[in-house]
């Protein structure tokens, strides 16, 4: 079977190469898989290939338009497991005496408070323990452009949470080496990826 593909420009201008791997029409709108070309080629980890989706339909005047659509439930499992990753660290955090770990968690909820309303918009919620809880419903109908903004760009709330677990995993360690700590483990198990945490989804 022939392969398919297709130059798309990206909001920064650069052109990258996509291979069609499915389509489907739905409701008068044309949609269309497509993968990098560049990752055509890999076996996908834990056999899931990331993909985004190219949605084509008609305008007022009968006109073509095309548009990227986001793969929301990919990106809606990443924040899930962004929100789990988060409340295990803060459960770990209560089972610390230690008071150098406890002051950069009440950092980062201090941090989290603060942007309360941009995640609540998404369908993330502050709760009172200090832990979040994440809405499906209200975040797949959420604007992903606002999901990217808060996690997927250096500086970003994402990053910086990733940052302070850093930061709150080393004092867990050292606590831990001095005795002072119980439990922590140096927030083992706990796994923030540092950088842009959700490139691969926009």
């Amino acid at each position: 079977e022939e392969r398919e593909f297709f130059t798309l420009t990206d909001e920064e201008g650069n052109e990258v190469e996509f291979e069609l791997i499915d389509m489907a029409e739905l409701n008068g709108v044309t949609y269309y898989a497509m993968i990098p070309a560049e990752e055509s080629e890999k076996e996908p980890e834990d056999g899931f290939q990331e993909y985004v989706i190219l949605k084509m339909e008609k305008d007022e005047n009968g006109e073509e338009t095309t548009s990227m659509d986001y793969d929301r439930e990919a990106i809606y499992q990443a924040v899930k497991g962004f929100v789990n990753s988060y409340n295990a660290l803060m459960t770990s955090a209560d089972d610390t005496g230690d008071t150098t770990v406890q002051r950069r968690v009440e950092n980062l909820a201090n941090k989290t408070f603060t942007m309360n309303k941009s995640l609540k918009a998404v369908g993330i919620t502050f709760q009172e323990d200090g832990k979040l809880s994440l809405d499906q419903s209200t975040f797949m109908k959420a604007d992903m452009s606002r999901v990217k903004s808060l996690f997927n760009d250096n500086g970003s709330y994402g990053y910086q949470v990733s940052a302070q677990a850093s930061l709150i995993s080393y004092a867990a360690d050292s606590a831990m080496t001095k005795g002072s700590a119980y439990g922590m483990g140096g927030s083992q198990g706990v796994n923030f990826n540092t950088g842009n945490l959700f490139n691969g989804y926009f």
